[in-house]
């Protein structure tokens, strides 16, 4: 177990194959993320080993636990209403950790790991350029609140090629608040389901948003779950 893990310039880390990084459980202090770099160049995570977030101690019991079936008269509103009964808020939104951050960084490789449960945006790239995010696995909580798989903000020459996202809130979700805009991001041969927007492009959007490729991916909800907004949305 660790509680938080800075990288420098050029520094990697291997998670080996049956091993796995355990970050903290809930104690009510503050944490920005497990692994996170800030002004660093040259900085990669590979796996095949895995990195937990233990995402569920964040939480509150959902205030309904069941299942959700399909309803016997459908509206939007009762269905988003009935869906957000069974969504796990945060015990305290101030300090729910990200599992990787990167932010103003620069040449970022994170491949071949998995990233499990998480208690936020599994995996922030923000205000960077030239990041590639392949064959990475994001296995988290389908029921924990805004527990996205991978944000990318304002950043440009991101690839996210050949991942697995499942997970409660957005799978890829593309903003541009932060201090420069978003452009050439590609999402490729990814397979991804959420319970809110398998991609998204926006909200919290208020700088340009350039040249975005979603090519070959598979986007889906599992047959037992009801839920799920849009399979690609431009907000």
């Amino acid at each position: 177990p660790i509680i938080s893990l800075q990288l420098v310039d050029k520094t990697s880390i291997i998670i080996e194959e049956d091993c796995s990084l355990i970050g903290p459980t809930y104690t009510g202090a503050g944490l920005n993320a497990i692994i996170w770099a800030e002004d660093a160049k040259d900085v990669s995570i590979y796996g095949p080993g895995t990195i937990v977030g233990n995402g569920l101690s964040y939480t509150k019991e959902a205030q309904d636990p069941s299942i959700l079936t399909p309803l016997e008269n459908f509206n939007v509103k009762t269905r988003v209403i009935e869906a957000r009964k069974r969504i796990r808020e945060a015990k305290d939104k101030s300090v729910r950790p990200h599992i990787l951050y990167f932010n103003n960084c620069s040449n970022v490789k994170i491949q071949n790991v998995r990233l499990y449960e998480s208690a936020f945006w599994t995996l922030k790239i923000q205000d960077s350029n030239d990041v590639t995010i392949k064959d990475v696995v994001i296995d988290n909580n389908i029921h924990i609140a805004n527990a996205d798989g991978i944000d990318i903000v304002s950043s440009q020459m991101v690839k996210v090629y050949h991942c697995f996202i499942a997970t409660a809130d957005d799978g890829v979700c593309i903003k541009a608040n932060g201090n420069e805009k978003c452009d050439d991001i590609s999402i490729d041969r990814c397979s991804i389901l959420s319970m809110a927007n398998n991609i998204k492009i926006g909200t919290e959007t208020s700088k340009e948003v350039n040249d975005i490729s979603i090519t070959n991916n598979y986007l889906f909800m599992p047959a037992n779950v009801v839920g799920g907004y849009s399979g690609v949305a431009i907000e």
